[in-house]
C-alpha cells in the first residue's frame, strides 16, 4: 500500500485534493514525493515548505512553481543541508545565492560564490546596477511596524543622486494585493527591485549592498 501511495504522490494525474491529503502523510518520503510532483499546486507547496523534515522543505523550495519568496525564506533554514543544497542550485534567484554567500557556514558561503561564478562572470557582477537608469523598488507591507522599518531603511540609504522610486504596496489595498499575487509574495515585508523579488524581511544596509542595490546606495 505504501508503494502505491508513493506512486500516487508523484503521478501527474493525482488530483489537487489528493495531493493535499498526501502532503500530510506520516511518511516523509511520501510528503517529499508530493513536493517533487510537477502538478502539485502552490498552496500545497507552501505548506510543505514549512514541513518539519528538511528534505521535504528543500524539495518544495526547488519546485519550479514555488514562489521566490519561499526560497528566500529558506535561506535562513536551521538545517545547513538545506542551505547548502540551495547554494549549489543554479536555478535559484541570484538574490538567494548572494544571501547564502554571506552564510555563517563557510562551506555554504563558498558553494554559493562558486554557483554565482558558474552562472556567468564574477560573482560581484550580479551586484552591478546602472546609476543613471531608473529603478523601481516595491516594498510590500501590511501596515506593520516591520514594514515601516523596511521603508525607513531604504529611504535613509538610497542616494538622492539616483533615479530611484520607492513605492509602498500595502496588501490591504486591492490593487497592491493583486500585484503581490503577481510576484508570489507570501511573507511581509518583501522587496521587489525592477520586477524581481530581491529580499524578504527587513534588511540591514549591508544586505542591500549585497543583494543588488549597491549602486543605488549613497556612498
Amino acid at each position: 500500500m505504501t508503494n502505491q501511495t508513493y506512486i500516487r504522490a508523484g503521478h501527474a494525474d493525482t488530483s489537487a485534493d489528493e495531493l493535499w491529503v498526501l502532503s500530510r502523510h506520516a511518511e516523509m518520503r511520501i510528503r517529499r514525493r508530493v513536493a517533487e510532483n510537477e502538478r502539485t499546486p502552490v498552496h500545497v507547496l507552501l505548506a510543505l515548505a514549512a514541513d518539519p523534515d528538511p528534505e521535504v522543505r528543500l524539495a518544495s523550495a526547488l519546485h519550479p512553481a514555488t514562489p521566490e519568496t519561499v526560497t528566500f525564506h529558506l535561506v535562513r533554514d536551521e538545517c545547513v543541508d538545506v542551505r547548502y543544497a540551495l547554494a549549489e542550485d543554479c536555478q535559484v534567484p541570484a538574490g538567494v545565492l548572494l544571501m547564502l554567500a554571506r552564510d555563517e557556514n563557510p562551506y555554504v558561503a563558498d558553494r554559493a560564490m562558486r554557483t554565482l561564478s558558474r552562472r556567468g562572470g564574477h560573482p560581484t557582477a550580479a551586484l552591478e546596477r546602472d546609476h543613471t537608469a531608473h529603478h523601481r523598488i516595491l516594498v510590500f507591507t501590511g501596515g506593520t511596524a516591520l514594514g515601516r522599518a523596511t521603508l525607513m531603511v531604504l529611504e535613509s540609504v538610497i542616494s538622492d543622486q539616483t533615479a530611484c522610486e520607492i513605492v509602498e504596496c500595502d496588501i490591504h489595498e486591492r490593487k497592491h494585493l493583486k500585484l503581490a499575487k503577481k510576484y508570489g509574495v507570501c511573507a511581509l515585508p518583501t522587496i521587489v527591485v525592477d520586477g524581481a523579488v530581491s529580499y524578504v524581511g527587513c534588511p540591514a544596509v549591508e544586505d542591500l549592498i549585497e543583494l543588488g542595490i549597491p549602486l543605488l546606495v549613497a556612498s
